[in-house]
């Protein structure tokens, strides 16, 4: 997935790309049930008739599909494998065997596959397609630009507007601005509602320094995500609303104000940047306290350190809440025993630009806080830069299961808060931003500004391990060994 959510073909249509055409009555029967998405079905099916199958092929071409919709791809290889074996010519077979590969992220032998397939059949698109896809996805964008551009060439491919878009992510990391813009611009023209191909416009034109384009398309896509957002929320009719409450920050009760972070895994980035948060928050946030929602994969000694720093650690078991990681934090605005809270991001810094901004929200009256501090900022909400009192928003683990439907992708949070959150907030917030002043936003205040392109909500993104070998200890000479010791 390239900046902002674009995220490549997955090669998952529903028929695959593979060719069924056989008048065999149990293959049209598995069929039809995978068409209509009853993949359990067909399964069943297929494997039920493979005995008195005439054309097993096929009925196992079913089968492995299936499979591999059901996120059981590590079954279907096998299947496809033995197919090819008695048909090692077909290229739609060997694209199929790619796609299970590219599914597990082993984009290596994916590569094998889509290369073979394209050995059988120059002509094949969707392994062609899909070849770039992978190219682009390991780095390799010198080799996936030239496959990009022979697919837009055919009529199917050049009305792909997401092929257009990614095709400009490569022109873009190989520095090749214009030709970038202009194959975004293309994938607009041809699909001028996608806001993920808009934002990949603004990346390019940021990445190219052109201010003025880069302020103006982002303005759109601002526009149309807030747009996107009304219509999202009254399509939703899930009959939420605020209930508006006073509340008096208290500094000397640090308890009741939480800065809260989601954290998991290992990747020192967020561990270690986590425990630097929890370093700088006393000395940031003087009244605030720090709380990580973690599950069991946050190391040990990681957490140790977060409560030796004075950190709450609040451990998630609950089988739902554990699929809904980067939303962890949010649960704070339902705790009765916090006032005040703020959302951040474990591999961002807490910095005094904030502290200040914070500080002018709570002055302000207002229930909730939205900041903006950089051109990739064309969010309604960033899902580590708000903050609000708790308990005016409706109970949001109750949400649970309507979070659940956003989290087929990384930018599951943001997107929660802007269709659910955002249509609730967006007229009772003090919002500070710097870039766009979106819907009359102020900018930050002028007392304490971060200096050069250092901004509010910027990610570290090169951490050491924890725990860190002592550097002072390392320092100190080492004894000689006395004679005979």
């Amino acid at each position: 997935m390239d900046e902002q959510g674009i995220e490549p073909g997955t090669g998952q249509d529903i028929d695959q790309g593979v060719d069924l055409a056989t008048p065999e009555p149990a293959v049209k029967t598995a069929f039809s049930h995978y068409k209509a998405l009853r993949f359990e079905a067909a399964a069943a099916h297929a494997r039920e008739n493979m005995q008195d199958c005439a054309d097993k092929i096929s009925l196992s071409l079913v089968l492995a599909m299936s499979l591999r919709r059901l996120g059981r791809q590590r079954d279907a290889i096998p299947i496809i494998e033995d197919i090819l074996e008695q048909a090692p010519g077909r290229a739609d077979i060997w694209t199929l065997l790619g796609s299970c590969h590219r599914d597990l992220d082993d984009r290596e032998t994916a590569a094998k596959a889509f290369r073979t397939a394209l050995e059988a059949d120059e002509n094949h698109l969707r392994a062609r397609y899909l070849l770039a896809v992978v190219a682009q996805e390991t780095g390799r964008d010198a080799e996936a630009v030239p496959l990009f551009e022979r697919y837009l060439q055919t009529d199917a491919g050049g009305r792909d507007a997401l092929a257009w878009s990614l095709l400009g992510v490569s022109h873009r990391r190989l520095e090749n601005f214009e030709e970038s813009a202009a194959a975004i611009t293309r994938a607009i023209e041809l699909n001028p509602d996608d806001i993920p191909i808009r934002n990949a416009l603004v990346i390019t034109h940021y990445q190219a320094g052109n201010e003025a384009d880069t302020l103006k398309h982002a303005a759109v896509a601002l526009d149309m995500k807030d747009a996107l957002a009304t219509r999202r929320f009254k399509e939703m009719n899930l009959g939420l609303s605020l209930t508006p409450r006073e509340s008096v920050f208290d500094p000397s009760d640090r308890t009741k104000n939480v800065i809260a972070f989601s954290l998991w895994g290992d990747d020192p980035v967020y561990t270690h940047g986590a425990i630097v948060n929890a370093q700088l928050a006393p000395n940031v946030y003087a009244g605030w306290r720090c709380r990580f929602y973690c599950d069991r994969s946050v190391p040990e000694p990681v957490i140790a350190e977060l409560r030796r720093l004075g950190a709450e650690v609040h451990l998630i078991r609950d089988p739902k809440l554990l699929k809904l990681k980067p939303l962890w934090r949010f649960l704070v605005s339902d705790d009765e025993a916090v006032e005040r809270f703020i959302c951040r991001d474990a591999d961002s810094r807490l910095n005094m630009q904030e502290a200040v901004a914070v500080d002018d929200w709570i002055r302000s009256g207002a229930p909730f806080h939205v900041m903006r501090d950089h051109p990739y900022h064309m969010e309604v909400m960033l899902a580590g830069m708000w903050g609000g009192i708790a308990r005016v928003l409706p109970n949001l683990r109750a949400l649970a299961d309507v979070a659940l439907d956003y989290n087929w992708n990384k930018w599951n949070d943001q997107e929660f808060l802007r269709d659910v959150v955002w249509p609730l907030v967006r007229d009772h917030a003090k919002v500070h931003d710097s870039v766009f002043r979106f819907r009359g936003a102020d900018d930050f205040p002028d007392a304490c500004r971060l200096p050069g392109k250092v901004h509010v909500g910027g990610a570290v993104k090169s951490m050491p391990p924890w725990p860190v070998p002592d550097w002072f200890e390392a320092q100190k000479p080492q004894k000689q060994a006395k004679n005979g010791d």
